[in-house]
């Protein structure tokens, strides 16, 4: 069953949709499991839709509780993306968990993210007592690259526009700076979002992990070595936490706007039900 709904932080109305089991099936391990899904960031939300809702109804099939929910100023929760932060995103969450513990007796909760989704639900975890299981799908490991990466959408669309580039990067740093908003991909970035996407690092040990915690590499070549922040990323967890897995699957980036439609990922969704039944919440 899925039941769109809208719960509160604060002032805010925050839209999600629950999906839950049906009325027949038992629980895993003779009590409530859920997740609560943190989707990416900006435009990469909006591509990576299907994927979620469809990732949402394989882990329901299995007894399990998900919600799905925008932040505030995303989607058709309320406020505008411009009045978001990195703050109201850690709010938002903490938000969620609390819905679906206490509006569904939810008695266990884990938290599962994509890129900065991904990133945010490690940065918030370590402050919510609750959470028991965190999945980390190709997560933001270092903000200042990521966001770089998304000053750059901009000048893709200037020349798009413009046939050349009018401001370049600097530029748009500048004005950023002077508390202008900077357009990426339709969506009004501000110096505060900037400057705190920019200050992630995920690397600086501080996290606090729950008992189960599975990291996994999106990438076309499941051959492909792990590498890069990634790696570091898993040897710091494991130096914090002993049983975090980490996983090189084959996918295609499906959070990119690609010209092949990608409503699934199989590969994930079946290597996480397989580590749920064998390591999660038991």
């Amino acid at each position: 069953m899925e039941t769109p709904l809208f719960f509160r932080n604060k002032s805010c109305n925050l839209f999600g949709v629950l999906h839950s089991p049906d009325d027949h099936q038992k629980p895993l391990f003779g009590k409530k499991l859920g997740f609560v899904f943190c989707h990416p960031f900006a435009e990469e939300k909006l591509i990576a839709h299907r994927v979620m809702v469809n990732l949402a109804r394989r882990l329901t099939g299995e007894g399990i509780y998900c919600l799905r929910f925008d932040y505030m100023g995303h989607g058709d929760s309320d406020a505008d993306f411009e009045d978001s932060t990195i703050e109201t995103r850690l709010s938002d969450i903490h938000c969620a968990v609390e819905y679906l513990k206490n509006r569904y007796q939810v008695e266990r909760i884990g938290l599962l993210g994509v890129r900065l989704g991904a990133t945010l639900a490690a940065l918030v975890c370590g402050s919510i007592p609750v959470i028991n299981a965190l999945v980390l799908i190709s997560p933001i490991v270092k903000g200042k690259p990521y966001i770089e990466q998304c000053l750059r959408s901009n000048l893709t669309t200037q020349m798009a526009i413009f046939r050349k580039i009018v401001k370049d990067r600097e530029q748009l740093v500048r004005d950023l700076m002077a508390g202008e908003k900077v357009n990426i991909d339709g969506y009004l970035l501000t110096r505060t979002l900037y400057q705190q996407i920019e200050a992630i690092n995920l690397l600086d040990g501080s996290s606090m992990l729950p008992q189960n915690v599975m990291l996994i590499q999106v990438s076309k070549n499941e051959k492909q070595e792990i590498e890069g922040d990634m790696m570091k990323l898993y040897q710091t967890y494991k130096i914090l936490n002993g049983q975090t897995e980490l996983l090189n699957l084959k996918e295609d980036h499906f959070w990119k706007d690609t010209k092949i439609y990608i409503p699934r990922v199989r590969n994930i969704e079946e290597a996480l039900v397989k580590w749920i039944h064998k390591v999660c919440l038991l």
